[in-house]
């Protein structure tokens, strides 16, 4: 038998929006303070018919839904907001079955909506009966279970969603990297959810992974990438090929030397996985380089360098123009990502942890001319602290922090061999090589973020269910 309920008690106080703050006092005293179990409302009143404000502003309460055990062992408080709790029903009158689209909007939530527990179950899962719901959702209940209850605390959605990091970024160096590069067996990749699980938690570690026993088949780097999301389609074609032409259309296709850099900075949403499959190695030289970037950047805020915020704030201009194309956009080189109930990061830019860093943008070979700080003053000097002197000493640092040996993990790619990164924190490079025509060829493509993290977490659902194979 189920004990009673606490009764429970709200604290409410009148609120106006500050919209409505700087109304005239006589429209100021319309206010109707309003209790009601689950839910403490504010309403605001305007007599005026020419009052174009005469909406209505409400502060919902919460439910708490921790279970007695829980209320006497002073367990961690699980109180919900009641929207919150409404807007994240699952029943099949809220969640259509097979669409699993959601059946009702967030905005048809009436301001009044009232939330009192009925039912607390013994399984940890409880249930709440609505009051003033969505109209059409007379007489409904939302159930939620124990796993609700616990993981939206201990691992906020809401923020799950922003940062979409289940795994937070290990930064590493050259030693770091020595002792997590052992490669995954390409047949175990294919073949295998668990091999395939364990390397995508890598990527998210680490950011980078390697596969080996690679077939020396063109179709070998489709079959890899399919395995983790969807290739994009680019300008170089959904898969494509690095070798050296005499007139080459792009650095990359040069015996050359080409330094550290990541690819299609010019698009305004350049792909994050990039995979690199080696099919003919060569003869000489060719080395593969790679480097941390979210370490490089964590090593600036540690040392609480000034100049970091020059590269957060500082815009620069990517640029493709070759080949019949033009593509340009300007970034940041550090792209920075904050929860937006964080209010530290105004307050001090140094305390955030490395988990804000978003992703990192650093191409030297496709920099446009800057369009920001041209002259010391007029509209385009700076502000600041962020001025083009700023700018030139940050990426100074932050070159010689990337390019330290003691950060750069080394390897010369052999047939068989595929690299997998992330194009938006490691930056890679290659050592010049002898030219011979076709003796050295790696074949690569690009996956997006969204259809990787889809495929990672459907990996999740089957490992917390024990079907993966």
């Amino acid at each position: 038998m189920l004990s009673r309920l606490p009764r429970r008690v709200f604290k409410t106080k009148p609120f106006l929006p500050a919209t409505h703050r700087s109304l005239p006092c006589a429209v100021q005293s319309h206010v109707s303070v309003y209790k009601c179990f689950g839910t403490s409302a504010v309403r605001f009143e305007s007599q005026s018919l020419h009052d174009p404000l005469s909406t209505i502003s409400r502060t919902h309460g919460e439910l708490d839904l921790r279970n007695e055990d829980d209320l006497a062992s002073n367990a961690p408080r699980s109180a919900f907001h009641v929207v919150y709790l409404r807007d994240s029903c699952t029943c099949s009158h809220c969640i259509d079955p097979s669409t699993t689209q959601k059946l009702f909007e967030t905005a048809d939530i009436p301001d009044n909506i009232q939330g009192k527990i009925s039912r607390k179950h013994l399984d940890g899962s409880v249930t709440v009966a609505w009051q003033n719901d969505i109209p059409g959702y007379e007489d409904h209940q939302s159930t939620y279970t124990s796993d609700f209850i616990t993981s939206s605390f201990a691992h906020p959605p809401r923020l799950s969603a922003l940062h979409n990091r289940e795994q937070e970024p290990v930064l590493w160096d050259q030693n770091i990297m020595a002792t997590h590069s052992t490669p995954t067996d390409y047949k175990a990749f294919i073949s295998s959810s668990a091999a395939l699980y364990h390397a995508l938690l890598n990527f998210q570690k680490f950011g980078i992974f390697f596969l080996c026993n690679v077939p020396s088949q063109p179709d070998a780097v489709t079959h890899i990438s399919d395995r983790m999301g969807i290739i994009r389609n680019t300008i170089y074609g959904p898969i494509w090929d690095v070798k050296s032409h005499p007139l080459a259309k792009n650095v990359a296709y040069t015996s050359s030397h080409l330094g550290f850099h990541m690819d299609l900075l010019y698009l305004a949403d350049p792909p994050e996985l990039q995979i690199l499959h080696c099919l003919r190695a060569g003869e000489e030289g060719g080395e593969s380089l790679f480097s941390d970037t979210f370490r490089a950047v964590e090593t600036m805020r540690q040392q609480r360098n000034p100049l970091l915020k020059a590269l957060a704030e500082f815009p620069v201009t990517y640029w493709y123009r070759n080949d019949g194309h033009n593509f340009q956009y300007t970034k940041r080189t550090v792209e920075m990502e904050w929860p937006p109930d964080d209010h530290t990061r105004h307050a001090d830019f140094f305390s955030q942890v490395a988990t804000t860093i978003k992703a990192v943008n650093w191409a030297p070979p496709f920099q446009a001319p800057l369009v920001h700080g041209i002259s010391n003053n007029g509209p385009r000097s700076g502000k600041a602290g962020n001025s083009l002197s700023d700018y030139l000493a940050a990426v100074k640092v932050f070159k010689r922090l990337i390019e330290d040996p003691a950060s750069v993990f080394e390897t010369r790619m052999a047939e068989g061999t595929c690299a997998i990164f992330n194009n938006r924190r490691i930056v890679h490079a290659r050592r010049a090589f002898t030219q011979r025509e076709g003796t050295r060829w790696l074949r690569g493509a690009y996956v997006d973020r969204d259809a990787f993290q889809s495929r990672l977490r459907i990996l999740e659902e089957e490992m917390s269910t024990g079907a993966m194979a």
